[in-house]
């Protein structure tokens, strides 16, 4: 699995603090997608092994473990989604498209779909298709990113 990087996001999950990882090989090509600034980046091979090195440095910090992609390397997404869940770290996957295989979310707390539309905008938007679901619950947490201003948008108190 080939990922372009990996950071600590504290926003991407509701009530999580998660390590994400960038996962290279989207073939949808969304207009607009924070994807498309990626595209010329170096990658490296995330192996199992790398994984759990990459885990282990921020287990004390996390509690989730989020995938920007990856749902085309069906066999090496779940393998980490597995690791995550032996190590007590819930999942998450964003995805653009709106089903995903079983054999990936029978792995996942949290689920992202919806391909990013410029019209529309992302989660944040009030007019978003994209849906963030909790796969514990079946709770749709959308509306929980829709309380969040822009950082533009902010102001001092």
């Amino acid at each position: 699995m080939k990922c372009y990087n990996c950071d600590v996001v504290l926003n991407d999950v509701p009530g999580e603090i998660s390590l994400a990882f960038a996962i290279a090989g989207c073939q949808l090509g969304c207009r607009g997608c924070f994807w498309q600034s990626l595209q010329a980046a170096s990658v490296y091979e995330l192996s199992d092994e790398l994984f759990v090195e990459k885990l282990m440095h921020v287990r004390d910090f996390i509690s989730c473990v989020l995938f920007y992609g990856g749902e085309w390397q069906l066999t090496e997404l779940v393998s980490k989604l597995k690791i995550a869940h032996e190590q007590g770290l819930k999942t998450c996957l964003y995805t653009g498209r709106q089903f995903i295989s079983d054999k990936i979310c029978q792995h996942l707390d949290f689920i992202k779909t919806g391909a990013y539309r410029e019209d529309l905008g992302g989660l944040t938007s009030p007019i978003t298709n994209q849906r963030l679901t909790s796969l514990v619950t079946g709770e749709d947490l959308t509306h929980l990113f829709q309380h969040v201003l822009p950082i533009s948008g902010r102001r001092a108190v």
